[in-house]
């Protein structure tokens, strides 16, 4: 039960920072929104082992990730923007050994590489095949990803 009021807390919290509007009809949504949405997910969000998450070095480690990630998507635009007017590719499928324990890990990671322009994730698992627009023999796909990836979630 606490976990339900904890997630409900937390997502009306989060609703009213979003929609910044104190109006009866807001609120009464923002209350409808939080209910369902911690009925549906406060098995999850306040798991056994969810304490890791409150870790400072983890939080550091996020913000680093989102700041790489964000470079690699400005670069990654960049590059497929070139591509597309130009015509240079050179596709391929790859498999990378994936050295993550959790499935959040892997999932992080995966999202990652599918999220920047050119490449997509096909396959996880303990080895990921990854489809890429322009592969070069030197690139090393998801490496920083994962390295950043491991330190937020494991």
């Amino acid at each position: 039960m606490l976990r339900f009021i904890l997630t409900f807390i937390l997502t009306f919290i989060f609703w009213m920072l979003l929609t910044w509007s104190f109006e009866l009809l807001e609120v009464v949504a923002g209350i409808i929104v939080a209910l369902i949405a911690a009925l549906v997910s406060h098995k999850i969000v306040f798991h056994r082992g969810a304490g890791r998450f409150l870790n400072p070095v983890r939080w550091g480690a996020a913000v680093l990730f989102l700041l790489y990630f964000a470079y690699a998507e400005i670069r990654a635009n960049l590059d497929l923007a070139f591509r597309v007017i130009t015509g240079r590719i050179k596709p391929a499928l790859i498999e990378i050994n994936v050295n993550m324990e959790r499935d959040s890990s892997r999932t992080l990671l995966g999202n990652a590489i599918t999220l920047t322009p050119g490449t997509m994730t096909v396959k996880t698992g303990s080895r990921f095949l990854i489809h890429w627009i322009n592969y070069n023999k030197k690139d090393k796909p998801g490496a920083v990803f994962e390295k950043l990836g491991r330190m937020i979630t494991e």
